[in-house]
């Protein structure tokens, strides 16, 4: 565990002046707007995974050679490369939801003129009638689309660490456009009512079975990026750094 700290220690500096001035200049940002409303803060989990992101190009460059030098084993590079991966977007999960949670639930915009009021109260307010989204349902989308980000990138990681890096993109478009057919037959055969709509068969109705969904789903995330990593140490182990 050890070598691995090292690694993300490494990693971190190498990229910090990069990504993390920009990444905590946008959390405040979100921070900021939520406190008047406006729920900019959904897109947190993407920028907290933006923090390694420069490593993944380094490791693709010239520079890579320089890991080989380091005195950490493969698997620590590996397990690293995951951590680097799942963490930051675990973290920003529960930033999102933080961010909209205050967003839902504070009316600092009222101090505005009342065209903004109603500008920022009618797109963003989720308590009406008429909202397209409900707030509970919106936490659990944001949910749904970070456990799925946190999947596919540890997928990518362990392909690219049992392959090699020339396969990425080959590897993402493989399990995009998987993904988008199962959304396709799902919503096909929830049209035709063979199976019943997403809402009543995913989303809780309740807000404590929200919460265990939640984290069921964070769980599995997690399980998964764990077994991945795994399956990439395994595989890698004779790969040269």
């Amino acid at each position: 565990m050890k070598d691995v700290l090292k690694m993300i220690r490494f990693d971190y500096i190498s990229v910090k002046s990069l990504t993390v001035p920009y990444v905590i200049g946008f959390i405040a940002l979100c921070l900021v707007l939520a406190l008047f409303g406006i729920p900019l803060g959904v897109f947190c989990f993407a920028a907290a995974a933006a923090v390694f992101a420069p490593v993944q190009e380094l490791a693709s460059s010239d520079t890579r050679k320089i890991y080989g030098i380091l005195p950490v084993d493969r698997d620590a590079f590996t397990r690293a490369a995951f951590l680097e991966i799942t963490v930051p977007l675990f973290a920003g999960e529960l930033l999102s939801l933080m961010f909209l949670v205050i967003s839902n639930s504070s009316k600092l915009y009222r101090i505005f003129p009342k065209t903004v009021v109603d500008i920022i109260g009618g797109l963003f307010d989720f308590s009406q009638n008429d909202s397209i989204i409900t707030f509970g349902e919106l936490c659990i989308i944001l949910i749904l689309v970070s456990v799925y980000l946190c999947i596919l990138a540890a997928y990518l990681e362990m392909m690219s660490a049992i392959q090699s890096r020339e396969n990425d993109v080959k590897n993402l478009l493989t399990a995009v456009a998987l993904t988008v057919a199962v959304i396709v037959v799902i919503a096909a055969l929830s049209a035709k009512h063979i199976v019943p709509p997403v809402q009543e068969w995913l989303i809780p109705r309740t807000v404590s079975g929200k919460w265990l969904f939640a984290i069921i789903l964070n769980v599995i995330a997690a399980g998964v990026s764990i077994l991945f990593c795994g399956i990439a140490v395994k595989k890698s182990a004779d790969c040269e750094l």
